[in-house]
């Protein structure tokens, strides 16, 4: 029995290798020969050089335009003014805008100081100004006394200056000129009492009350003028060479859904240590109904006009800055010369186009590639 076994399984096995080298024969059989496989290489190879890649182009045409920087920035002010009043008292009065945030108009009254002593400085120095106007009239009766009886006893005789009291006249009108300049700065001061700022502008901080002590040139608040605010709108050196000069340049400003119109006033005179950006400094019109600190989410600065240029879109650019432009249907690539850069397109410096510039990416560009321009609207 193990003997009929053994000799079943050694004709499996034997049966089992047969049908595998049947089946590899078969395969092999089905295989391509090697010149069969050259040849299908041989056609990719055809296939490869005789495709022609298709590209999109624009033909753009020379024109003129308007440089324009769009950029964001802040509002500031110039400078910020100490309220400082020039005479002392107790404070008796304050407006209600004297108070921070609070607006005023020029030269309206924001607070006053008990003036009774310098009402009373007033009287006091029209007083003495009476009192030499007096000196002066008795001055000058003496004096025409003294020149009659001089006469009547020298008829022929010239009249000497301190007979006729020229001296002591001249003295008592300086000291009338002296009194009058007292009167002046006395109602100067009785003026100063009541404070004012000449300008429109706002109030920052304060910090006085009614009844408070304020001596001659102590600070009680800060404001700014209204005529003073400004933007301050950071640009990259190439924005900044774009529009010079950049002084005078009329500028837009979108803040918080309003329209302001400005003009750039000066250059910041050094340059950022971290970003290397300039600051323009835009003067805004007075009515401009915006305060320091705002975020303007845009800012339009309108340059020079610029003739005989190209606009592209900004999918012409590709790698490096180039264009690859389309000529006699190869790719030649061309290093333009961007005069501005806008959301969206380029303007350059006007070069001969050919069949078009390229848009968007082509794989495996290289200088002069055979494609085939399909042209896009601008």
């Amino acid at each position: 029995m193990r003997s009929f076994l053994r000799s079943y399984s050694l004709g499996s096995l034997q049966i089992a290798a047969i049908v595998v080298l049947v089946a590899a024969a078969f395969v092999f059989a089905q295989a391509p020969s090697e010149e069969e496989v050259l040849a299908d290489a041989a056609t990719i190879s055809t296939e490869m050089a005789t495709y022609v890649p298709n590209v999109r182009v624009v033909v753009p045409q020379a024109t003129t335009v308007q440089v324009r920087v769009d950029t964001t920035g802040t509002i500031g002010y110039r400078s910020l003014v100490k309220l400082i009043p020039q005479v002392g008292g107790r404070v008796e009065w304050m407006s209600d805008m004297l108070r921070s945030g609070g607006t005023f108009a020029i030269d309206e009254k924001l607070l006053e100081l008990e003036s009774v002593d310098y009402q009373l400085g007033v009287q006091q120095a029209e007083a003495d100004l009476a009192s030499a106007q007096a000196n002066l009239e008795l001055q000058q009766a003496e004096s025409q006394a003294a020149i009659k009886n001089w006469r009547l006893m020298h008829p022929d005789g010239e009249v000497p200056e301190l007979v006729a009291k020229t001296p002591q006249i001249k003295r008592t009108q300086a000291a009338i000129e002296v009194a009058e300049v007292r009167v002046a700065r006395a109602k100067l001061d009785l003026s100063r009492t009541q404070f004012s700022m000449p300008f429109a502008g706002r109030i920052v901080e304060v910090n006085v009350s009614p009844g408070q002590y304020l001596a001659p040139g102590q600070s009680f608040g800060t404001a700014y003028s209204l005529d003073e605010l400004e933007a301050r709108v950071p640009v990259s050196v190439d924005e900044l060479e774009a529009l010079k000069p950049a002084e005078g340049r009329r500028t837009v400003l979108n803040v918080n859904g309003s329209q302001i119109v400005g003009n750039v006033a000066r250059v910041s005179a050094e340059r950022d240590r971290i970003s290397r950006v300039a600051t323009l400094f835009v003067v805004l019109n007075a009515d401009a109904d915006v305060v320091p600190g705002s975020f303007i989410e845009d800012v339009q600065i309108f340059g020079p006009e610029l003739s005989d240029v190209l606009v592209l879109p900004d999918t012409a650019e590709q790698e490096g800055g180039s264009f690859w432009v389309v000529r006699s249907g190869q790719l030649v690539q061309h290093l333009p010369n961007v005069l501005d850069r806008r959301e969206g397109s380029l303007v350059v410096e006007s070069f001969p186009t050919g069949e078009g510039v390229v848009v968007g990416l082509v794989p495996n560009a290289t200088e002069g590639m055979v494609v085939k321009a399909n042209r896009a609207q601008l």
